[in-house]
């Protein structure tokens, strides 16, 4: 058993063991962290994120990480186990009238219970234990690691992944793992030429931006952007050989994906030339190029074309003659042929193509939440759908950010996209003023008594629906790291 606790920038001390509450009756009460919860039940607690504590409110939980005591702020004790229980047995023997020898197990739970409730002394339980998770101290993220929080952990430094590293150990580790869950075969199919391909290139790409970064000092991609990139690639290739064998994936949540190890992708034109295509649409937004200086953008842009001609010499070195009827490697500078930029619903109504990409369509459980727009299908505008709709179907459920100057369309494309997957919506839209509490409950008035309800981020990851927030950008950085499920946001 763990207890997740995810620190923000602006926690204070009360925030980490108590905090304060009201109750039906309109009382103020102290409500235990999930922290404190956890020294009770005892089972891990994780703390993500000391570093963005500062030192002084790391600093209260000093006694609790070294003496496995805290004193809480409604005027109670944690104490150590095996304290607790030495009061416990003396309360015990002085109840019991006798100076030594054992107590019936029965005036020993009387004389625990009196301790909590007379004396305010609570139990930490033995196998409570905290794991901490921290980045490195660099610059401003630095103040956290004082001379006062270093005797409060026994430390253990990761070490530090290059590029390369990160992606074998996507693209080659962790597929390795997730074919031998997914697969009883002795033999596991290998990846498609196409994926392959794109393999390939974005590792050639990892050695020439890991070269760039050490000069210029600048972190190019994180292990979670590369999985990300990967997963959406996996992704495409397996929607690619479910529409061309007619089986249909449903593009999210279902996990296993057997990362297109088919022999069937060019069927539906996912081939050689789109899957490096893809890859560098998505290495490009992930590095958000179009809002980088123009040196920035043309270094990106020369780093994919360096590591398209690599790959392509790498292949062409290692190939024999006798595999020379295989279909070849082509150059990211080869043409392709274009993609449809039109929407086709199919004649029961239950998928919908989207461009070249075909997913399903739900049926909706409160269809008066699925947005009903007028729209046209520009194929400019189609070919955003097409993006958007592998972005937010993908298995890793990741979030789906829309950048763009007011009066682009965000708000259509989202209400478009939503409409033709049958997909229901919680709409929120941020401002300046807007707080964490905010993201989570939302004030309203029952009975002309105000009551503390679920905002619509929370309803829809109970009830899975797509959370549409808006005017991300006006509100204060706090709240940002809050949520941690899927949304889109425009």
């Amino acid at each position: 058993m763990f207890s997740y606790f995810f620190l923000l920038f602006h926690f204070i001390s009360q925030d980490l063991l108590q905090r304060r509450s009201t109750t039906e009756a309109g009382d103020t009460v102290w409500q235990a962290s999930a922290l404190v919860g956890a020294a009770r039940r005892g089972g891990l607690a994780v703390l993500d994120g000391v570093h963005r504590l500062t030192d002084d409110t790391l600093g209260v939980l000093g006694s609790l990480t070294c003496d496995r005591e805290a004193v809480l702020f409604d005027g109670t004790r944690l104490i150590a186990a095996h304290r607790f229980d030495a009061l416990a047995r003396q309360l015990a023997r002085e109840t019991a009238g006798t100076d030594a020898g054992g107590v019936d197990a029965g005036i020993l739970a009387s004389a625990a219970a009196t301790l909590e409730a007379t004396h305010g002394l609570l139990r930490v339980h033995e196998a409570f234990r905290i794991l901490a998770l921290a980045e490195p101290p660099t610059g401003d993220r630095g103040r956290w690691l004082q001379s006062e929080t270093l005797p409060m952990f026994a430390f253990e430094v990761l070490p530090r992944l290059s590029l390369p590293d990160k992606v074998k150990f996507v693209t080659e580790d962790m597929e390795a793992v997730k074919r031998a869950q997914t697969s009883s075969l002795p033999l596991r199919p290998s990846l498609s030429p196409p994926l392959a391909r794109a393999r390939a290139v974005l590792g050639e790409l990892a050695v020439r931006l890991e070269s760039v970064k050490a000069a210029a000092d600048a972190e190019p991609l994180s292990l979670r952007q590369v999985k990300r990139i990967w997963d959406g690639l996996c992704a495409d290739a397996a929607r690619a050989a479910g529409s061309s064998n007619g089986c249909g994936t449903d593009g999210g949540g279902g996990g296993g994906n057997d990362c297109g190890s088919t022999t069937k992708d060019a069927t539906n034109g996912w081939d050689i030339v789109r899957a490096e295509d893809e890859l560098r649409r998505r290495v490009w937004l992930a590095q958000l190029a179009d809002f980088a200086p123009k040196a920035i953008q043309d270094g990106l842009a020369a780093a994919l074309d360096h590591a398209g001609a690599a790959a392509t010499a790498a292949s062409v070195v290692s190939s024999s003659p006798s595999s020379s009827s295989s279909s070849p490697s082509l150059p990211l500078s080869s043409a392709t042929a274009p993609q449809p930029r039109t929407v086709e619903r199919s004649t029961d109504g239950k998928r919908v193509r989207i461009g070249s990409t075909e997913l399903p369509v739900r049926v909706p459980a409160n269809p008066g939440l699925v947005p009903n727009p007028l729209f046209f299908d520009v194929p400019s505008h189609v070919g955003h759908l097409e993006a958007m709709a592998g972005s937010l179907l993908e298995p890793s459920g990741a979030p789906l950010l829309l950048i763009g100057d007011q009066g682009t369309g965000k708000n259509k494309l989202t209400d478009r996209l939503l409409q033709l997957l049958g997909l229901e919506r919680e709409y929120m839209q941020l401002h300046r003023d807007s707080t964490v509490q905010s993201l989570t409950v939302v004030p309203t008035l029952t009975g002309g008594l105000l009551e503390w309800v679920d905002s619509p981020l929370v309803n829809a990851v109970k009830k899975g629906r797509v959370a549409v927030i808006d005017e991300v950008g006006a509100c204060a950085p706090p709240p940002s790291p809050a949520p941690r499920g899927s949304f889109v946001s425009s």
